[in-house]
């Protein structure tokens, strides 16, 4: 029973993880940047953006491991733009594909959308 809930577990993690966003569901926000984290799961683990959107709620969006760096000028405060999706359809786990920071674009994974 163990094994076989561990089998659907990462298999949904791994569509989740090599998917890409979908752009019919992707949402915009306009956000204040709190943070960077990683969760260790697996081999590098799941990396999250922090964010508060204008209402005061905190919220966080899933990013590629690769993408720490390209946030990296990013400080607690900063307002950002986000485009956000989900990789499998109707999930509620978002993926940020796209963040501007003062009209510089930081990061655009725009290309594996089409």
């Amino acid at each position: 029973m163990l094994a076989t809930g561990l089998y659907f577990h990462y298999r949904g993690e791994s569509a989740q993880s090599h998917g890409a966003p979908i752009l019919a569901e992707s949402v915009e926000r306009q956000a204040s940047f709190e943070g960077l984290s990683i969760v260790r799961s697996g081999g590098q683990g799941r990396h999250y953006l922090w964010f508060e959107d204008t209402e005061g709620e905190p919220h966080g969006a899933r990013i590629r491991p690769g993408w720490r760096d390209s946030l990296g000028s990013l400080a607690p405060g900063d307002e950002i733009r986000l485009r956000l999706a989900p990789t499998v359809s109707g999930s509620s786990t978002l993926w940020v594909w796209r963040v501007e920071h003062d009209g510089a674009v930081l990061l655009d994974d725009s290309a594996r959308l089409r």
